[in-house]
């Protein structure tokens, strides 16, 4: 809502970084400590900490990528082996987006659970300015790394290039570092876990063109915007719906493309989505297919049902919540892809009861005109990017 795109992102990456933290938590127990135990309490005590220094050995934990090796930091290291929990951080663009902060705090913690049933000892927590606000984001990172508070990260950026030399001086301090949802691909990063933001949005103009052949609507023009219409998970998303319309609909006109999708507001509200695509339809009277890269497709829902424009115009976008199903009901919005778990799925609902769809990667979409599902299949909608 990466952002967001928020690529809702109901699920986070953390925890396949807690999993590779977990191989240090393994190899830094040693028999070193059963042999200490033995001992009396005089010499246990320097024994003991004889053992800690023997078993973080910095060496033993260098890896090597493709920029070069990293070593572990050797206090990341005796953390562990004095049985302290990893402190796991995750940096994320907004932690009051709608929608998407709080999915993100849902990963986070359900990664945090899965990891200490696993036996593994965490202590995970989500940072982040309450909305989109890079100055502040870095700010607080800068400060937890020179106060030591993060044996391991995982960040979500809005704009990926401001974040490479944060994301480097963690490394160079020898803190694993991780993205998801929006890549710092520049930067010396371990792992990035994401949708498959191209293919997830192909799919969604796929199964758009499906309904509007199945309900006989003809796309005069289509214009396509996002909450942060920059960011390279919209920039994908704008580019597949694109893809994904276009193959099913040859020749379709498009009004904009990813280059210059229509910016909503990089607060992802439905006001702010409201007050730029209401002005934007009126004075764009051919256009009446929107595309919305995350949930802002919820207001530009509402500008179609509020402005009059219901059985003339419609959207389709990303993400889910009670007002979006509403619209999808009402007519106004056509697809809507849930990325819950880095699953895609569009969207269904049924008379008054509602399901969000969790079966990856499946696709379903319910004709507003339609009594039961319209349309149900398997497209390569969503893939682990690691």
């Amino acid at each position: 809502m990466n952002t967001l795109g928020m690529r809702s992102r109901r699920s986070v990456a953390v925890i396949a970084l807690i999993a590779s933290m977990g191989l240090v938590l393994s190899a830094c127990s040693s028999s070193g400590s059963e042999e200490a135990a033995t001992e009396s309490p005089a010499e246990s005590e320097t024994a003991s900490e004889e053992v800690v220094v023997a078993e973080v050995d910095p060496a033993q934990w260098d890896a090597e990528f493709d920029w070069g090796t990293f070593s572990l930091s050797p206090d990341i290291a005796k953390r562990v082996a004095d049985g302290e929990p990893l402190r796991v951080v995750l940096s994320m663009q907004g932690t009051g987006i709608p929608v998407f902060g709080r999915q993100q705090q849902i990963g986070v913690d359900r990664a945090c659970a899965a990891a200490k049933e696993a036996g593994i000892n965490v202590d995970c927590r989500m940072v982040g300015p309450a909305s989109t606000d890079t100055a502040a984001q870095l700010a607080e990172m800068e400060a937890l790394l020179n106060s030591a508070q993060v044996d391991c990260l995982v960040v979500q950026s809005g704009e990926p290039n401001a974040f490479v030399k944060i994301v480097d001086d963690y490394v160079g301090k020898g803190i694993p570092v991780f993205g998801e949802n929006s890549d710092v691909a520049d930067s010396k990063r371990f792992a990035f876990f994401a949708l498959n933001e191209f293919e997830a949005s192909k799919a969604n103009g796929e199964l758009t063109a499906a309904v509007m052949k199945e309900q006989g609507i003809d796309p005069t023009a289509v214009a396509v915007g996002s909450g942060l219409p920059t960011g390279p998970w919209a920039i994908s998303r704008m580019e597949g719906f694109k893809a994904g319309l276009e193959g099913a609909i040859p020749g379709v006109k498009f009004f904009n493309d990813a280059e210059s999708g229509l910016p909503t507001g990089d607060g992802f509200t439905v006001d702010e989505t409201i007050a730029a695509v209401s002005p934007f339809l009126k004075g764009n009277p051919d256009v009446n297919l929107f595309f919305h890269t995350d949930q802002g497709v919820e207001g530009v829902g509402k500008v179609i049902e509020s402005d009059g424009y219901l059985g003339e115009r419609y959207t389709s976008g990303f993400n889910i919540s009670a007002p979006i199903l509403d619209s999808i009901e009402k007519g106004s919005i056509l697809v809507t892809v849930d990325q819950g778990g880095f699953r895609a799925s569009t969207t269904k609902r049924s008379s008054r009861s509602r399901h969000a769809s969790t079966t990856w990667p499946r696709v379903s979409c319910r004709s507003p005109n339609s009594h039961g599902w319209s349309r149900s299949w398997l497209p390569r909608a969503v893939q682990m990017d690691p």
